[in-house]
């Protein structure tokens, strides 16, 4: 009888604990959505007064399969120090990552993959940008990971016995991951909700050969679903779900597959380019080129020539690149968006890579918003107007907030600007150091620009 009250105790407590991880999950997520500029830092950092911080720790480790990124989680209740739980992705150190940034907590700890913090809820901000710089030099720009696939299966080979047999591969874990098998070219059937509150899927898919199988897509409500033929990785295991031993396949990721470009807009295997990087006249050169007026171009900053930014590239045939890309993921970018035959590379350099430069024309284009628009921008527009990538831009915003001159908020993909206090804050030679490095980033990728092989930067592969 004691035993029964104890796991009947234990069976409320479990229930209460998956209720709080799935409240605190949906308001993280709905955060990200919110603020997708969360995204663009390479750590996931989000903070809240009500989590408990006793879940915060499993609710990271699933923002991390979420968004591919390493994710810390902070508690600050009211008046009290912030507690946070961070976990990681393979390769990034998180506990070393957080070490640099001691000088704004209270206490840390931990080991390569997961680790603990106390914070003043105030000093969030900057640990968010400074967690982010420290991840970025360890791992880079964040990707989304390649999903290593064991097998490729027909839905009829998934049997009891294959089930079986890959179990005799167990216990699963760190260093004997479960086995992860795929079916291509498959066609989605129907879809519903399972879950006290539909936070999941039950899925029916087909395959090439007229297979239907149901398959469990657990977390995936609110997840795009395919619309056309598509590739699914899968786990399967054996279930006794009402006494009957089956078969459950469990939704890992897919991939749509590629279909026929349709007519007129396929991009070339190999692109044509012309380098005009180093003539004098480049203008009387634009001017002159074949097919001039069917020559879309790329220009950023103030520019002397007629021109589109990489946020209004449409899909053309001929692309000039008139100023230089202020990075590689920019100008790949561009290339998939436009997908030219022909691309003539010039080299016009912006100047806007040394900070005063650059914060100079920001601050401007931030007064003007705050003068001609109501304080309305957009991260993007800034982008453009500096040539600068979109992490560079927000840096230099955070270094106006901190210098005290602007305060800016993302409502709905765009910014609110307002007059900031006038003060300077604590974590301004922080906030400038990384200002520093992206611009250094940049200029350094200009330069390579200038001198590289044009097969090399125009690679559409």
């Amino acid at each position: 009888g004691r035993a029964r009250i104890l796991a009947a105790e234990l069976e409320g407590l479990n229930a209460r604990r998956q209720l709080l991880c799935e409240q605190v999950f949906e308001a993280a997520v709905a955060r990200v959505e919110l603020e997708p500029a969360l995204l663009d830092e390479a750590a996931l950092v989000i903070e809240h007064p009500d989590w408990p911080a006793g879940v915060i720790g499993i609710v990271a480790s699933r923002l991390v399969e979420r968004f591919s990124r390493p994710a810390v989680l902070i508690a600050t209740p009211t008046g009290e120090m912030g507690r946070g739980s961070a976990r990681s992705i393979p390769g990034c150190n998180i506990t070393e990552a957080i070490a640099e940034q001691a000088h704004l907590l209270t206490t840390f700890g931990g080991h390569p993959m997961a680790a603990g913090l106390g914070i003043p809820p105030e000093n969030v901000p900057a640990f968010r940008r400074g967690l982010s710089a420290a991840v970025r030099r360890r791992v880079g720009e964040i990707a989304a990971p390649s999903l290593a696939v064991d097998g490729y299966l027909p839905l009829a080979d998934l049997s009891l016995g294959l089930v079986e047999d890959l179990e005799r591969l167990a216990p699963f874990g760190p260093g004997n991951p479960p086995l992860t098998l795929a079916t291509s070219g498959l066609t989605l059937k129907s879809h519903s909700a399972l879950g006290r509150t539909g936070e999941h899927r039950q899925v029916y898919v087909e395959d090439e050969a007229g297979t239907i199988r149901r398959v469990l897509w657990w977390q995936g409500e609110g997840q795009p679903l395919p619309e056309s033929r598509f590739d699914l990785a899968y786990s399967v295991r054996a279930s006794d779900y009402r006494g009957q031993r089956e078969v459950q396949i469990e939704w890992v990721d897919f991939r749509p597959l590629e279909e026929p470009d349709a007519p007129g807009i396929a991009q070339a295997d190999e692109i044509v380019a012309l380098d005009l990087r180093a003539h004098q006249n480049p203008e009387a050169l634009l001017a002159d080129l074949p097919d001039r007026e069917h020559i879309q171009v790329w220009g950023e900053a103030a520019v002397t020539v007629p021109a589109v930014d990489r946020y209004h590239l449409e899909r053309s045939s001929l692309l000039a690149i008139w100023t230089i890309p202020p990075g590689p993921a920019e100008l790949r970018q561009a290339l998939k968006q436009s997908a030219p035959e022909k691309v003539y590379l010039f080299a016009q350099d912006p100047e806007l890579d040394e900070p005063q430069a650059f914060l100079g024309r920001l601050a401007g284009l931030v007064k003007f918003a705050l003068r001609e628009r109501d304080g309305r921008a957009t991260v993007a527009a800034l982008a453009a107007a500096t040539a600068q990538r979109e992490i560079t831009i927000r840096t230099g915003l955070a270094w106006l907030e901190a210098k005290g001159m602007v305060e800016a908020k993302e409502e709905e993909g765009s910014l609110r600007l307002t007059s900031g206090a006038g003060s300077a804050a604590p974590d301004l030679p922080q906030i400038e150091v990384q200002l520093r490095q992206l611009l250094r980033e940049t200029k350094a990728w200009r330069e390579h620009y200038r001198t590289a092989p044009v097969g090399s930067l125009v690679d559409n592969r």
